[in-house]
């Protein structure tokens, strides 16, 4: 993908002063940044900027409490939804140094007490933001930690109690060639013989017995992240195997079409 060049936004939101962090709301009209200009509660605060009707950035406002506080807080992160805002603070409640928090967005733009995320996302060394993928299971961090490579390193962190999510494989299942082919279902003797099924490779237990439909041929099965084997077997057709590798993370694409041919033999 191309990108502009770069372009400083307005007066009102770069000042003279240190503006650190940026984060923008999914609809493109909310700007949240931190910035250590005059009138703020103290240190590092969060301020907040709507887009005007004319496309321009209107005058910041700052956050107040509970969100800022005498100390520093940085970092802000708005998530898509819009109903969080993490950010690092190190304020009251800090296990030591920056520690990341998080705030509820609550009715007429009151945001509820913030919340330290606590341990294994803050430590008792600086802990500056994190950011969370769409399904809210993989976390992305920055710290100091004596096991880095120097300096700030990016962690992930993996949400245990939230699970991952299902990655759909789904298309048709054709007999012939890739220049001439036929729904399999159009073949009774092929159709009638398929034996259809996922296993995982690390238990070698199968996860999926997959059904074909008679209608239009179209199969459809869900696997979560692992190691698999696909296997189609039957009469009139060399045996189909494929492998399959789903990492633990945010998918890209939650649903696969891909066609399936069964050569003859």
């Amino acid at each position: 993908a191309a990108f502009s060049e770069l372009a400083p936004l307005p007066k009102n939101i770069n000042s003279k002063f240190a503006e650190m962090g940026a984060s923008l709301s999914k609809s493109g009209d909310t700007l949240f940044f931190s910035s250590d200009r005059p009138g703020g509660m103290g240190g590092f605060d969060i301020y907040m900027s709507r887009k005007l009707p004319d496309g321009s950035w209107g005058i910041p406002q700052n956050m107040g409490e509970p969100i800022n506080t005498p100390y520093d807080e940085n970092f802000p992160y708005i998530t898509a939804n819009g109903y969080f805002l993490y950010f690092s603070s190190n304020g009251p409640g800090s296990m030591g140094g920056y520690d990341v928090f998080v705030s509820d967005a609550v009715d007429d733009g009151r945001w509820t007490q913030p919340r330290n995320l606590g341990y294994p996302i803050n430590d008792l060394y600086d802990n500056f933001n994190v950011i969370y993928t769409m399904n809210g299971r993989y976390g992305y961090t920055s710290r100091y930690d004596k096991n880095g490579t120097g300096g700030m390193d990016i962690f992930r962190i993996i949400m245990e109690d939230i699970p991952p999510t299902n990655v759909v494989y789904t298309g048709n299942l054709l007999y012939g060639t890739a220049d001439k082919n036929v729904p399999v279902h159009e073949k009774t003797s092929v159709f009638e013989s398929l034996d259809f099924y996922v296993t995982d490779d690390k238990s070698g237990k199968e996860v999926s017995r997959v059904s074909v439909n008679a209608r239009n041929s179209k199969y459809t099965f869900a696997l979560l992240p692992g190691k698999y084997t696909v296997t189609i077997k039957g009469t009139g057709f060399a045996p189909y195997t494929r492998s399959i590798f789903i990492a633990d993370e945010q998918p890209v694409e939650t649903v696969i079409s891909e066609q399936i041919i069964l050569p003859p033999n």
